[in-house]
């Protein structure tokens, strides 16, 4: 009997790449407000919404230039040394952020961490749905957006720390910056202990450290029949599939599933997340809440609703399956937003009222629904619907929807600052009520499927029917096809 215990604790260790991509992210937000740091930026009236936008989608113009090296990494130096690789470049750009002293070398430090995270994360991903049994696989990828809202919600807690303490001058930009190196050092040094993938390791010919990983992260000994079995099966599969050339990635085959693993991340973008991660201080200072910093301390609750609501995501993810978690979730996240702009347009006087604290309660209840569906299963979908010899470049194509995610965080302080009041939250709110249409008319359930199975789902236009209906299907079909 495998030993489940040992790929969540290889999970863990991986996915402590999100810790860094979380703190680091969430970070920006009370920093950018730090009045040291404005100086140091050369912020002014005039120029002060346009800086903010580029210092926070600096992380994400660096990570662009990435991905024309991620496949080659991960399909020839394996998941392992990319995973470290990646790590190291975050770990210089940080130093170059803590040490910051104008405008270009803030950029090129967040350029740098950006380089490094794009190809950490997805490097993560690969790893951890290579190494993750079906019926599990959703919460051990799952976990990495649980590291990604932990991030967060140390980020902004350091913030408000930082705020109450009253650390003056340029420590209280600096030092915030420098504890995002604690996670990626950890990292660095847990990669030494776990394994390779088996599947990589398969994919090169090395069979016998291939049984080596695999036994470690099932917890059975090499000769179990049970750890055999499904090292001859991994093996076959992957006999039959040789890496395949980029013309394949977008072949008829493939195509369904680069538009479904694109789309999805393209769309979780738009969901809101990003307005609220980068600028939560800025809303709730124009919801009403005021005080010394009263603001940073209603961010810092956002980062632990976040957080906390991710354990029950992970718990459903496999138990009801990824299209019922997204549909109801983006459901209650469009009426939230909904609301916000409806009572920063129609109802909001002076002073924050009974409505107005509904209104910050709909932030937090927006950040519940989304670290329990969209946060985790962005993360799920694109790294199980690709196949084995696809993977890596699949994933390529998909974290180009980082480009929109530039666009989202450049285009949040604009919206803020020139739509109607509340016209914003009416943007995001339309936003989600397409999404959700999409997701009911699009996204496949993948929830336990093996890799045939995946298969029959893409290739069936009724794809948001249970996979078992569809084998169903296929079943009648091929015996119909057989009779004389």
């Amino acid at each position: 009997m495998a030993d489940l215990t040992r790929v969540y604790k290889v999970g863990l260790v991986t996915s402590i790449a999100g810790l860094t991509w979380g703190y680091d992210s969430g970070i920006i937000s009370g920093i950018l407000n730090v009045q040291s740091f404005q100086d140091l930026m050369g912020f002014t009236p005039a120029n002060k919404t346009a800086l903010s936008g580029n210092i926070a989608s600096a992380l994400l113009y660096g990570g662009i230039p990435s991905y024309l090296f991620l496949s080659y990494l991960n399909d020839n130096l394996g998941r392992k040394k990319t995973i470290a690789i990646s790590a190291t470049f975050f770990l210089i750009g940080s130093i170059f952020q803590i040490f910051t002293w104008n405008l270009f070398s803030i950029y090129l430090g967040r350029g740098i961490s950006g380089f490094g995270l794009a190809m950490l994360v997805i490097s993560v991903a690969i790893y951890n749905s290579e190494i993750s049994p079906p019926l599990i696989r959703g919460r051990i990828i799952g976990i990495q957006q649980l590291m990604v809202a932990t991030g967060i919600a140390i980020s902004y807690w350091v913030n408000y720390a930082v705020s109450v303490t009253n650390v003056e001058g340029e420590a209280a930009f600096r030092l915030p910056f420098a504890f995002q190196v604690v996670p990626c050092i950890t990292l660095l040094i847990g990669i030494n202990f776990i394994p390779e993938s088996p599947r990589w390791l398969l994919s090169k010919g090395k069979t016998e450290e291939a049984r080596e990983s695999l036994a470690f992260v099932r917890g059975l000994p090499e000769s179990s029949p049970q750890l055999l079995n499904e090292l001859e099966s991994t093996a076959v599969a992957i006999a039959n599939q040789e890496i395949g050339p980029w013309s394949e990635v977008f072949g008829a085959k493939n195509l369904k599933r680069i538009y479904v693993g694109l789309t999805l991340l393209i769309f979780q973008q738009f969901v809101g997340q990003n307005l609220i991660n980068y600028f939560a201080p800025t809303m709730f200072k124009d919801l009403g809440i005021k005080g010394k910093s009263a603001d940073l301390f209603a961010t810092g609750v956002i980062g632990i609703v976040k957080m906390v609501f991710t354990f029950p995501g992970l718990y459903l993810i496999d138990r009801v399956g990824r299209r019922p978690l997204l549909l109801v979730s983006t459901a209650i996240m469009a009426v939230a937003f909904f609301y916000i702009g409806f009572y920063s347009h129609y109802l909001q006087g002076s002073e924050i009222d009974a409505r107005g604290y509904i209104a910050v309660a709909c932030i937090y209840i927006f950040m519940a629904c989304y670290g329990c569906s969209w946060g985790i299963v962005h993360y799920v979908i694109p790294g199980e619907i690709y196949p084995q010899h696809l993977r890596a470049r699949s994933e390529v194509v998909t974290a180009f929807s980082d480009v929109f995610n530039i666009a989202s965080t450049q285009l949040s302080p604009v919206f803020i600052a020139n739509l109607t009041h509340g016209g914003v939250y009416f943007l995001y709110g339309g936003f989600l009520t397409f999404f959700g249409i999409w997701i009911f008319a699009t996204l496949p359930e993948t929830k336990g499927l093996k890799l045939e199975e995946v298969d029959i789902v893409f290739n069936s236009w009724q794809r948001w029917k249970p996979v078992e209906k569809l084998m169903e299907k296929t079943t009648v079909d091929i015996e119909d096809k057989e009779k004389p």
